[in-house]
């Protein structure tokens, strides 16, 4: 995160890993009860999917 701060910008390694910590920290926070979105529904395809151009 210093890094962010500083130089605003991350490498892909650097975001993966700030990503993979924030998302065990939601979890751990709500549980594993909280609903997961798919990786479909995240999607650009599923977006626009009910939105003809």
């Amino acid at each position: 995160m210093a890094k962010l701060q500083t130089q605003g910008q991350l490498n892909n390694e650097e975001f993966e890993l700030i990503a993979d910590k924030l998302a065990d920290e939601f979890a751990a926070y709500f549980g594993s009860t909280f609903p997961v979105l798919s990786d479909y529904a995240m999607t650009r395809e599923s977006i626009y999917e009910d939105h003809p151009l």
